[in-house]
């Protein structure tokens, strides 16, 4: 691998057409493949983990109108963007691998099917420029493992020295363009023995998801300790409780009633939002549900909060143009000794002509709190009861708060990026 070409986006290649193509999604026009027959199949090219290699550039030093474009109120770089675009590289990843050998693309299409994790290490500058790499790791079926990071460069086009600012994971699914079926994509052709661990890395990156579905809270009841902490959280706050479960009273100032950290947002979608599939971009999803959780988090701590990391989600919905999507965050656990906190933010899809309501899928974002006089309060597992029907809190909002505790505690993946792979493989 230490031998392979280096593509960026300022070369004219498959992967500039791949980017063009994934880019597109915020462009105005629809974007064109080949147009084979439909009984056509190309056929299927073995591909390396170096083949796939992607990267990009985010020059905020040298480009002021870009800079302009990304930073917040507090002169910091806004995170919302760079997930959005994360999510239109792992987009060209996913196509460079898909093309043959003289980059012609199959009739494929991807779509996010997953997040697995994407962790902030280090704050982005906006007086430094970056790269944004990524490539196969793994290769299913139809599915595609694509780990990106981005790093501090000194000059665009030569290679990242410094640790790498964000780590994250992308899982694509292909489907065929004309049938919208699963479509079967490249397999890996693995080279030296760096490939091979890599693999083996992404393999068991996949058992330990697989393992975390299985033990899903949503999926199994809560064990004896669980119930405990479900027992014990409800003898310590419900003295906060008024006796009649009709209003709330007073709290320490370092408790907040679960309910009341509830902060809502609804948008119309709009074409300028599209991916290559006509629906809504998922970078752009993830955009506005780490700003409204940012928002949230603020707000429970009246200060700034620092994002640390997204826990893995997955797309189950499409949303379609001209929706009216209606994200909802509620911060669901707090640990006040380590000053960290989890924002949840649904994602709803209002179908007002059918009256109906559907979830696309829910985000978890971690926050810290910094040093200073804003330590985050205590989430009240025993929300405020309900003051028109005077009743207790239902149970979903306890497993909420055992499902975010059990992701607050879980064992992380195994990580690439601290394996001595990652530099044999340029990244």
């Amino acid at each position: 691998m230490t031998n392979r070409k280096r593509s960026s986006t300022n070369t004219p290649s498959c992967l500039a057409r791949a980017l063009t193509i994934w880019a597109s999604c915020s462009a105005s026009t629809t974007p064109t493949w080949p147009t084979p027959r439909r009984t056509e199949k190309k056929p299927l090219v073995l591909k390396k983990i170096s083949d796939s290699f992607t990267e990009t550039f985010l020059r905020f030093k040298d480009n002021r109108a870009l800079r302009e474009e990304y930073i917040n109120f507090y002169g910091e770089i806004r995170l919302g963007k760079v997930l959005e675009d994360l999510d239109r590289l792992a987009g060209a990843v996913a196509y460079k691998h898909a093309s043959d050998q003289q980059g012609e693309l199959a009739p494929i299409v991807f779509v996010t099917a997953s997040v697995d994790r994407i962790d902030l290490k280090q704050r982005l500058s906006p007086n430094k420029n970056y790269r944004l790499a990524g490539m196969v790791t793994y290769v299913g079926f139809s599915s595609l493992e694509i780990y990106i990071q981005v790093q501090p460069v000194t000059e665009p086009g030569m290679p990242a020295e410094a640790e790498p600012n964000l780590v994250a994971r992308f899982t694509m699914v292909g489907r065929d363009k004309y049938t919208g079926k699963s479509s079967q994509v490249n397999p890996l052709l693995l080279g030296d023995e760096s490939e091979r661990r890599l693999v083996k890395i992404s393999e068991q990156i996949k058992e330990h998801k697989k393992t975390i579905a299985q033990t899903n809270l949503y999926k199994r009841p809560p064990s004896e300790e669980e119930t405990m902490v479900i027992h014990n959280q409800w003898m310590e706050t419900n003295k906060f409780a008024s006796s009649g479960y009709g209003t709330h009273v007073n709290l320490p100032t370092d408790m907040v009633w679960l309910d009341k950290t509830v902060m809502e947002s609804v948008t119309v979608c709009f074409p300028s939002e599209r991916n290559v599939h006509n629906k809504i971009f998922g970078g752009y999803l993830m955009r506005l549900a780490h700003e409204l959780s940012f928002a949230n988090g603020a707000v429970f701590t009246h200060s700034r909060p620092s994002y640390v990391s997204l826990d893995d989600f997955s797309f189950q919905k499409p949303v379609n143009i001209g929706s009216i999507l209606k994200l909802t965050s509620q911060v669901v656990y707090s640990e006040p000794e380590n000053k960290t906190f989890q924002v949840a933010v649904s994602a709803d899809v209002i179908d007002n002509l059918q009256n109906k309501t559907e979830r696309t899928n829910t985000f978890y974002f971690n926050f810290h709190c910094p040093n200073g006089p804003c330590a985050p309060r205590r989430a009240s597992l025993v929300q405020g009861h309900d003051e028109v029907l005077g009743r207790p809190p239902s149970c979903p909002d306890r497993q909420d708060y055992l499902a975010a505790a059990d992701r607050h505690a879980r064992e992380p993946a195994p990580s690439i990026s601290s394996s001595a792979e990652l530099e044999n493989n340029s990244l």
